[in-house]
């Protein structure tokens, strides 16, 4: 799905979790210069508890960036955060990492589906209309069986994540 069809609105009010993240980073930064109000939210738990250097102070002066503990998805006041944020879209991309399920199967799905449930409750207890775009990984596909893997590869996967 192009960017563009979640985006169409000028300044939109966007949240991005998982934000410090490598992708949901680029995303942020992207989204930041197409001029949008961006809610950035991440735990900083894959960042040991520090702020990734990509994430200048332009980015942070431009973006709302709630940072540490306080972002945690998991956490029902991080969800009280985005609702008075009153977002058009959420992309969500916070989630614990591969490395992670392969050494605490049982709390990477508990917390990745806490995540994603908490997300689906806070959109379905809200009077607005809110888009979601939940990222997945090519995890769900396992292992290559095709040179090029699209949607309609065969779901293999071969790890908790």
């Amino acid at each position: 799905m192009p960017l563009e069809s979640c985006t169409r609105g000028e300044n939109m009010r966007i949240v991005i979790t998982g934000s410090v993240g490598f992708i949901a980073g680029h995303l942020l930064e992207q989204l930041i210069k197409d001029g949008h109000s961006i809610l950035g939210l991440d735990d900083l738990s894959i960042h040991d508890y520090c702020i990734p250097s990509w994430v200048t102070a332009d980015i942070q002066y431009k973006a709302k960036l709630i940072l540490g503990m306080y972002g945690d998805c998991t956490d029902r006041s991080t969800m009280d955060k985005i609702d008075k944020f009153d977002p058009d879209v959420i992309f969500d991309l916070a989630c614990k990492p591969l490395p992670h399920s392969l050494q605490h199967p049982v709390n990477n799905f508990t917390v990745n589906t806490k995540i994603a449930l908490n997300l689906l409750e806070l959109l379905r207890n809200t009077n607005k209309k809110i888009r979601l775009v939940h990222f997945s990984s090519s995890e769900v596909y396992g292992t290559a069986q095709d040179d090029i893997m699209d949607e309609n590869h065969q779901l293999r996967p071969t790890t908790p994540y």
